[in-house]
């Protein structure tokens, strides 16, 4: 595969099945995941930034969704024909089995995107797009001398105005968040090119980089302020910290009553 790097920031889209507080734990492994589900006749502000060595970064941008989706698209199609490449190269150095095996890869080598059709529950297309991105959270790295070394870390999370959301070490902040599915993110991603024989699959995966909040949804009755018809109104009370920017509203029993 050639060292072409790209950063992507995802058009404003609704969380599907969001890991991005706690790590997703499964199998042995802890990833941060989300699904961002897009409307490609939607507006929404994007930017994508490709970089090849000796080269000057090409920076694309537009505010139109469907565009998004074609120009990630082109980019994976780019990331299989490398990837194509890189295994025929793969195939002229290797011998016997591993060859055979190489051969029978390429063969059936499949495109890989990170985004497929949403489908509503009686399984037809809706007409909306998931894309999918996760990051590792925590493993074990090898330095210079070979010593091995654990890390974990937590992800960038950026609230509505811009401001860091303070990691769980430093804030009850972000214990207190309520991040589930419906709730409206912004999510940075480095798409990295990939060729797995294995899987005879090449293409493209999105790594989470950082994400912004734009609309937090949780349980126990919690809905947006949009959800009820509420808009912004400059000059009033700002929450001090997201707890109380998204704590749900009780509701007596009494008040119940009333209707």
């Amino acid at each position: 595969m050639n060292a072409m790097k790209i950063e992507a920031t995802l058009p404003l889209g609704i969380a599907v099945y969001p890991a991005l507080i706690n790590p997703d734990e499964y199998k042995g492994t802890s990833n941060y995941k989300t699904g961002v589900k897009l409307d490609p006749e939607s507006t929404a502000d994007w930017t994508v930034t490709t970089t090849v060595p000796r080269e000057k970064p090409i920076v694309t941008q537009g505010d139109n969704v469907g565009e998004f989706i074609k120009v990630m698209t082109k980019l994976c199609e780019q990331a299989f024909a490398d990837g194509k490449e890189s295994l025929t190269k793969q195939i002229d150095a290797a011998t016997g089995k591993a060859k055979a095996g190489l051969r029978s890869a390429l063969d059936d080598l499949e495109m890989h995107t990170p985004f497929n059709p949403d489908y509503d529950d009686d399984g037809d297309e809706t007409g909306l797009v998931i894309f999918n991105t996760k990051s590792k959270s925590s493993g074990v790295s090898t330095d210079k001398s070979g010593r091995e070394k654990a890390w974990q870390r937590e992800l960038p999370l950026y609230d509505s105005s811009g401001a860091p959301i303070p990691p769980l070490s430093k804030s009850p902040m972000r214990k207190d968040m309520t991040l589930w599915s419906g709730s409206k993110i912004i999510v940075a991603v480095r798409a990295m090119p990939f060729c797995a024989p294995g899987l005879k699959k090449a293409g493209l995966s999105l790594q989470i980089n950082a994400v912004q909040v734009i609309e937090a949804v949780g349980g126990g009755g919690n809905r947006t302020a949009g959800s009820f018809g509420f808009g912004i109104v400059g000059g009033g009370y700002v929450a001090d910290s997201f707890e109380a920017a998204t704590a749900p509203t009780a509701v007596t029993t009494e008040d119940d009553d009333e209707f």
